[in-house]
This record gives C-alpha cells, structure tokens and sequence, in this order.
C-alpha cells in the first residue's frame, strides 16, 4: 500500500518541533532542582546499598555526565531560543512509565 499526497517532510519536521518543545521544557526543569539541591543529594547518597547498587566510580562518570548536561541546558537557555513558541498545538505529554 502506497501512501499519496503525505508530505512526510513536513510530518518529520513536525515531530522534531514537538519533541524538542517537549525536551527543553523538562530539561530546563531538571537543570533548575540539579542545581538546586539534587546534584548534593547524588554526591553524598551511598550508591553502594540496595536498591540499584552502583560502583563510587559509575556514580562519579554518572554526575560528570549529568553536570555536562545540565551546563547544555543552562547555555540553551541562555540563548534566547524558545521551542514551546513554535511547537505544534495541541501540546504535547512526554511521560516517562513502565513498559506495559
């Protein structure tokens, strides 16, 4: 079955504005309470108990890793650039769950 008339282009196009909307709306949530108060929490929290244990040095790479993002985000917003003001509408949920 072959699909006529479908501008996949601007279906592709679409999809990037909406998960890019969605994106630096959470990550620009995130980054506030990381520095805030819960890069803190990660460096003095025993990764090494149950639940999830984690090596000293997954936990260190992990908040580098975290610090690294969370310094994008802040440069992100820093650039003036909005993607909520040209998302498409109605607007989206980006939700994080179990697999069902």
């Amino acid at each position: 079955m072959k699909l006529t008339g479908f501008n996949w282009g601007g279906h592709r196009w679409t999809r990037y504005l909406t998960a890019m909307s969605q994106l630096q709306l959470r990550l620009d949530w995130m980054e506030r309470v990381y520095q805030d108060e819960f890069r803190s929490f990660l460096v003095t929290y025993d990764c090494t108990k149950a639940p999830y244990a984690r090596t000293l040095t997954w936990k260190r790479q992990v908040i580098q890793g975290s610090d690294s993002m969370m310094t994008m985000v802040d440069g992100w917003r820093q650039s003036g650039i909005a993607m909520d003001h040209s998302s498409p509408r109605p607007e989206p949920e980006l939700r994080i769950g179990p697999k069902r």
